[in-house]
């Protein structure tokens, strides 16, 4: 394993490691200037988003080794639940209707038919995940509730998923109280829904741990904000995107999604080097980098499709490790 590994740091990993210090010198940056501890007293954690649906866009050991991820997030699998997966690399587990492979009921359907939902299915699912594992750190409740297009539809009216986060949260707490659970990541940028599922639920959202977003397109520090070479980046600053999510929930926000597919994949690591700096400063205890390899999404990938490590995920091993 360790001469795995070595051949692996010398013929794809180092080459990223020299451009990267060419590129941070270059800047005259430093990262411990920006080092920031989170909530709890705890470091800024850096995790990857994985694909369980398909074996081969789930990391193997040596690939985790070598980016260094606090986290990984998907839906459940006992693949990252089983004594060959490392124990240093914790699981945030997304549960929605693919998780539950049922279809839940559209956006028009009443209250009623999202009760019977989440009473029959969405609630057994977690009970199973449960009674599987002895410990799951971390339970995302859906993915991206607050979004509609067409073609692509998660949303769940705020009600109805007020109720679907109050009883979630009651069943995960009742049997492990020691599991963080993140409202789902939210991605439309429209701050109401946040208010209307408080509203909706005080008591409920009044056991979370932390609310997830997922600030696409948005601007570290006004970088790119116009447009540059390598990408666009149009839907506003991060920094005052996750403030305003913080200030509102008075909560922890978990950024778990952010990322960018460039075929400029130095711009790709620069805006991913400038986010996590942005981030950590925000006191955000959990940052997910959507995805860890391309063929989960072409050009999003800290790895390429042949699994070389790119200079985005030099930047992301500098911060992981």
């Amino acid at each position: 394993m360790k001469r795995k590994v070595l051949y692996f740091l010398g013929r794809r990993v180092l080459p990223c490691l020299l451009l990267l210090a060419s590129m941070l010198l270059s800047l005259g940056l430093s990262q411990q200037r920006n080092k920031a501890l989170a909530f709890g007293g705890e470091e800024t954690t850096f995790g990857v988003q994985i694909d369980t649906h398909a074996a081969a866009k789930i990391p193997s050991p040596l690939q985790l080794e070598i980016l260094g991820p606090a986290w990984v997030r998907g839906d459940y699998s006992q693949v990252t639940f089983s004594s060959a997966w490392p124990a240093d690399v914790k699981n945030l587990v997304l549960v929605n209707n693919e998780t539950t492979r049922t279809p839940p009921p559209g956006r028009s359907m009443p209250f009623s038919a999202w009760r019977t939902y989440v009473n029959a299915v969405y609630v057994p699912k977690l009970n199973q995940i449960l009674a599987a594992n002895s410990f799951v750190p971390a339970i995302e409740l859906w993915n991206e509730e607050d979004f509609c297009r067409s073609g692509y539809c998660p949303y769940i009216p705020p009600q109805e998923y007020a109720y679907l986060l109050e009883r979630a949260t009651r069943t995960i707490k009742t049997k492990s109280p020691a599991t963080k659970v993140v409202m789902g990541g939210l991605v439309s940028g429209q701050i109401q829904y946040l208010k209307a599922v408080m509203q909706g639920s005080p008591g409920g959202f009044a056991q979370i741990d932390a609310v997830g977003l997922h600030p696409y397109g948005t601007s570290p520090d006004g970088w790119c904000a116009h447009g540059c070479s390598g990408g666009k980046l149009p839907f506003g600053d991060l920094a005052t995107g996750v403030t305003k999510y913080q200030s509102v929930a008075h909560k922890p926000v978990w950024v778990t999604e952010i990322g960018y597919g460039s075929r400029d994949t130095f711009w790709q690591a620069e805006y991913l080097r400038r986010c996590f700096i942005v981030l950590r400063r925000l006191h955000v205890p959990v940052v997910i980098w959507y995805a860890w390899i391309d063929t989960m999404n072409p050009k999003f990938g800290l790895m390429d499709a042949r699994g070389n490590l790119k200079l985005a995920g030099a930047v992301f091993r500098s911060f992981s490790q």
